[in-house]
């Protein structure tokens, strides 16, 4: 589709742009041969910028995650106009872009894609529904939306049309467009800086004009802030939460009636296999990209010079070969020639990252929990990776998966190797083994949710008003809407026919029981709450509420009975639990259910007790070797390590706020006190030779700074 699409934008341009060969590139960004969002210029304060590939060629990804509604921004400036906008021989240019809301926001409708000039929208808001308000010269705030016209162009959200695909042009809310999601469109915009007018075309996938027309710029802004006519980037409000937009072909162009030769485009888009499919791990495809008016040179890695004219590919020219060298391209129109681009091609087999196979979970024994991860963020064209793993224990277990996803977990439940292979089309497989031969005891164990009544007061606490409130605001979210259940294995859900209902790979299906309360009229299903207040957590109260851990002092500490120990409070963040005593060659199982049950896990369980019995969320495994004094974490608190006067460590778990409940944590030490170098997995292949270990047996990327660490076979400390 894609494809299609470009292709068709491709025709479009020759036949309505005028383009000839005096058209000069000012600006130019489609993506290609782009291998991470720091190279493309852009700026976002959202959760992610992304680099995707399809089989069609790349483009870019703003994605909003969970974060508040914020700004990208793509700024080119003034400086490609040259001085004085010297380049512009006519006063017009041609700004062209591609964009695709691929997904909406689901709780605020206010995502905005506005063309700037000097004037550029407010921090973490559209340029027009804006909170943040300019003055008039009276020093009145400007509220009217309508008021504001310091753009050139926009296309913003309507904030009351909740379906999120209801767009309104250059500030006119009756003008509205409807953009479906997943598609691609193209903007157009033709600017007569004399005239102060730009003729704006917005056309859908099929070349469609969903809507234009000419847009007359206001000499100032309605604060009296002169408008500048020059486009100087892109400003794009990505609403709250889990927006997705596309981007790709910026072009920023504008006539002269002298020759022009661009240099042309060039970017490895093919690797491994050709556009037929056909595997061949020796081949790479460039494609190269050039203006209609402008004749290809391209220069093989064998030397021979082919020519090529635009209408042969309509700009767009594929190079293959199967021989390294220097690949050259540059373009000629009439007696002008471009900057020679050259690429160094390297032709050998491509090997995949291998997989890194964390421990997140260990037990009494050699049972461990594996997660494997691996990246293709530094894998040319970021091809989609599989992981296959093997297992093999000693005692006869066997385990398989095939084409699985990074972050795969894997539980192996004795000694014995696991075998982890990287693949993906195209490329050279990697693979390494992990020797699971490490044999763990518990030393000591904290079970905050399980802790029965009794025992809570013992520590201390003292009892406080139940949880079960009708809001969802505060603590009161710890009523557990929605979020702490389990399956009841009683209460299959039936289906249409009668019978018992089952899940898309044939599990049966179950009914959610809430047993913390679900509605705020059920009585019965509440959490109780256990205190001991701030006025009485002192700094030896900290030190003895639990044997072998210090709570943060100062702060008042919370039981929640069934889910386990919280701070009381909701904007101090950050406070540590203590577990001290910990040997250097210890693990540390930390368990929390965090974001007011977002991460639980969900059993299926026959009554209550037994869901209690059972309530987590998901294990983090803290090697005490490894973990250094580097925050770990999601969070910015995370994890670190204190080294204790008697030669034994400390761990400092950090809870965020009172949505962050610890629902246990576990200390194990390897079975004998020490480990030997000989038991360390490194039984890498000649690929991964030099990786770097911990004394847990993980493979870690880079030793932290006083870390002990285990590197080809010898035990050393990172300096």
């Amino acid at each position: 589709m894609k494809k299609f699409y470009l292709s068709l934008v491709a025709l479009t341009m020759l036949c309505i742009s005028n383009v000839s060969a005096g058209t000069r590139v000012l600006f130019s960004q489609n993506f290609e041969g782009v291998t991470s969002s720091a190279e493309t210029g852009w700026t976002y304060g959202g959760e992610a910028m992304n680099i995707l590939t399809d089989d069609q060629g790349t483009y870019f990804e703003l994605f909003g995650g969970a974060t508040n509604g914020r700004n990208a921004v793509l700024n080119w400036g003034a400086e490609v106009y040259g001085e004085n906008a010297s380049i512009l021989e006519d006063g017009k240019y041609t700004l062209t872009f591609e964009f695709c809301p691929q997904q909406p926001s689901n709780n605020q409708y206010n995502s905005a894609i506005t063309v700037v000039s000097n004037l550029s929208a407010p921090a973490n808001q559209p340029y027009i529904n804006r909170w943040t308000y300019l003055k008039d010269q009276d020093g009145n705030e400007i509220t009217d939306p309508a008021a504001y016209v310091g753009f050139l162009f926009d296309l913003s959200q309507k904030a009351d049309i909740a379906t999120g695909d209801a767009y309104f042009v250059n500030g006119d809310e009756s003008n509205i467009v409807n953009l479906t999601q997943g598609s691609w469109y193209l903007v157009s915009l033709n600017v007569d800086v004399n005239a102060r007018t730009i003729e704006y075309n917005v056309s859908d996938l099929m070349g469609t004009t969903v809507t234009s027309g000419t847009r007359t710029i206001p000499a100032t802004e309605c604060d009296g802030t002169e408008i500048s006519m020059y486009a100087e980037g892109l400003n794009v409000m990505v609403a709250r939460y889990q927006a997705r937009y596309y981007f790709d072909n910026i072009s920023l162009t504008c006539e002269s009636a002298q020759d022009v030769a661009n240099d042309p485009v060039v970017a490895l888009t093919g690797l491994g296999k050709d556009e037929e499919g056909n595997l061949n791990p020796n081949l790479r495809i460039y494609t190269i990209t050039f203006k209609p008016g402008e004749t290809l040179k391209v220069k093989g890695t064998e030397g021979d010079v082919a020519e090529v004219r635009y209408d042969d590919c309509t700009g767009s020219y594929k190079y293959s070969t199967t021989t390294s060298g220097t690949l050259v391209a540059w373009t000629e129109v009439g007696t002008a020639k471009s900057n020679e681009i050259t690429m160094e091609v390297d032709c050998s087999p491509c090997a995949l990252p291998a997989v890194a196979a964390d421990v997140i979970s260990v037990e009494e024994g050699f049972a461990k929990t594996y997660k494997l991860t691996v990246s293709n963020a530094e894998v040319p064209l970021s091809p989609t990776l599989f992981i296959s793993y093997t297992f093999n224990g000693k005692n006869g277990t066997t385990l398989s998966g095939e084409e699985l996803p990074t972050g795969t977990t894997v539980t192996v439940p004795e000694a014995g190797t696991l075998t982890v292979t990287t693949s993906a089309f195209g490329y050279q497989a990697t693979v390494v083994t992990i020797e699971n031969n490490i044999e763990y005891e518990l030393k000591n164990s904290y079970d905050f949710a399980r802790m029965t009544p009794e025992t809570i007061k013992a520590a201390g606490f003292a009892a406080i008003e139940d949880l079960n409130s009708a809001t969802t605001s505060g603590e009161n979210n710890w009523t557990a809407r929605k979020r702490l259940f389990y399956y009841d294995v009683n209460q299959p859900v039936m289906g249409e026919d009668g019978s018992p209902a089952v899940d898309d790979k044939g599990n049966p299906v179950y009914t959610a029981v809430y047993p913390f309360g679900y509605v705020a009229d059920d009585s019965e299903c509440v959490i109780h709450r256990w205190v001991i207040a701030d006025t009485d957590m002192t700094e030896e109260k900290a030190a003895a509420t639990f044997e072998g851990v210090t709570l943060w002092n100062g702060l008042a500490a919370q039981v929640l009975q069934g889910i386990g120990l919280t701070q009381n409070a909701t904007k101090n963040n950050y406070n540590t639990v203590k577990f001290k005593g910990i040997g250097a060659n210890d693990i540390v199982i930390v368990n929390t259910i965090n974001s007011y049950g977002s991460n639980s896990i969900h059993p299926v369980c026959a009554t209550a007790d037994e869901y209690f019995a059972q309530v987590k969320g998901e294990d983090v495994a803290y090697p005490i070797a490894s973990t250094g004094r580097e925050v770990l974490g999601s969070k910015a608190g995370g994890a670190y390590v204190i080294d204790e006067e008697d030669g034994t460590k400390t761990l400092g778990f950090q809870l965020y706020r009172i949505d962050t409940a610890l629902v246990y944590a576990k200390v194990f030490g390897v079975k004998g006190g020490s480990v030997g170098i000989e038991n360390i997995g490194t039984g890498e292949n000649a690929q991964n030779a030099g990786a770097y270990y911990n004394l847990a047996g993980q493979r870690i990327a880079k030793p932290a700074k006083g870390s002990i660490f285990i590197h080809n076979g010898k035990k050393m400390i990172m300096k």
